[in-house]
This record gives structure tokens, C-alpha cells and sequence, in this order.
């Protein structure tokens, strides 16, 4: 089911890049594998899963896209590094965690972004997927990834009361 949760603030090692849905995979495989590298040379914990930070909407043609790798506590990264540090703001999300391939996930998005649209006050803000299992953990059909969509508070609308969850629903 989605639900409301709060993501923590992080300090990030990131990547960002402008690119196209067919190319998403092989831009967080790279960007990921250099981050973690970058992480452990410079001897920053990890401290969370890896996520990207999306636009909530898609026009045609490639977008700018975030590879992030939590790290403890701000960190100074090389120039010609290829990589930044980011802050990424606590913020309340309705959440729905997707299990399988990433080509699969548009359904997901369709249901998160639908439940949130009836039940929350939608936040501007980019969409942070958290990739909870991924490659090199387990097969696509075992992938878990954390849909996070902003929200204006902790609050979910159920006619008029208000919840911290409610369970998702398909459409008849």
C-alpha cells in the first residue's frame, strides 16, 4: 500500500546529467559504480540506499536526472571528479515501493501518482526513487524500489479526516 512517510535530510555524492527514459539504466549503472567508488576513496560512509532524483513530469527528449549516493555527514570531492555533493532536504512523500524490473515501473507511477493526487496535498519537488535491491543483489523480477512523491505534509485526506496512511486502490 502507499503510504506517508518523511525522507530524512542526507548529504549525497551525485551525478547529475540530462537523459533520455531508454538511457536511465545505463546512466545510473556508471553514475553508481563511480559514486561508490568516489565514496570509498575518500572514505565517506554510505549511509543509505542509492536513489535518483526525477522530474515529476516527462516532456519529450532527456530530462535532468540525479544519481545519488548517501553519505555520512558533508564531504569534499576532487575537482575533475565528475561527481558534487548535494544536499537532499528532508520532505514528506506518499511512497510506494515497486518489486520488479525498472522497465516495469510506470505502473507503479500511475498508482502512486493517482493515490497521492486523492488523498494528499501534492508538494512541488522533484520525485526520488530509492533503489532498496538492484543489480548485483538480486534479479530484475526481485528489484525493490521506493517511489517517493512530495507531499505538503505528513496528512493524508480521507474524506474529511485526515490519516497518516491509507491503503492504494485500483480504479474498477
Amino acid at each position: 500500500p502507499a503510504r506517508i512517510r518523511t525522507l530524512p535530510h542526507e548529504h549525497a555524492l551525485a551525478v547529475r546529467q540530462d537523459v533520455g527514459p531508454a538511457d536511465f539504466a545505463a546512466f545510473f549503472g556508471a553514475a553508481f559504480a563511480r559514486l561508490y567508488a568516489l565514496a570509498e576513496r575518500l572514505g565517506a560512509p554510505v549511509v543509505g540506499p542509492p536513489s535518483g532524483v526525477h522530474p515529476t513530469e516527462y516532456l519529450d527528449g532527456p530530462a535532468p536526472i540525479t544519481a545519488a549516493v548517501p553519505v555520512q555527514g558533508p564531504v569534499s570531492v576532487p575537482a575533475g571528479s565528475g561527481a558534487q555533493v548535494i544536499e537532499l532536504p528532508g520532505v514528506s512523500v506518499a511512497t510506494l515501493t515497486h518489486r520488479g524490473p525498472y522497465d516495469e515501473i510506470g505502473g507503479a507511477y500511475a498508482l502512486l501518482g493517482a493515490w497521492a493526487a486523492r488523498h494528499a496535498d501534492i508538494a512541488p519537488g522533484p520525485v526520488r526513487e530509492r533503489y532498496l535491491v538492484g543489480p548485483g543483489e538480486a534479479d530484475p523480477p526481485d528489484y525493490l524500489t521506493e517511489i517517493c512523491w512530495p507531499v505538503a505534509d505528513r496528512a493524508v485526506r480521507v474524506g474529511a479526516e485526515r490519516i497518516t496512511e491509507a491503503p492504494i486502490q485500483e480504479e474498477p
